[in-house]
């Protein structure tokens, strides 16, 4: 296999967001974020979109999941995952709290 372009990088707290998913969930959005770390552009991915207001963050989305990745060279830093209707609560004080 390809050695990924990108490393994807979870932080703890996205790590138990994670856990909390179904089996399938998780499979799926698993699968999307590899996907998107062995993309060259990470945020043209179709499954990205540049979430507004955001320097270098976005989300890529898995159904009703999504995660919020972060673009550092030479890895994507998953802050959180969670379902669409509550990842984007209180964005940037989520991002400030899980980046610092």
């Amino acid at each position: 296999p390809m050695q990924p372009r990108y490393k994807p990088v979870l932080h703890e707290r996205a790590d138990a967001e994670l856990k909390r998913l179904t089996d399938e969930e998780r499979e799926k959005i698993s699968s999307v974020i590899t996907d998107v770390c062995e993309t060259r552009s990470p945020t043209t991915h179709e499954k990205v979109k540049h979430l507004a207001g955001q320097d270098n963050a976005f989300r890529i989305r898995a159904g009703e999941i999504r995660a919020v990745g972060v673009l550092d060279k030479p890895m994507i830093k998953i802050v959180k995952i969670g379902r669409r209707n509550g990842v984007y609560s209180d964005i940037d004080e989520m991002l400030a709290d899980r980046l610092s």
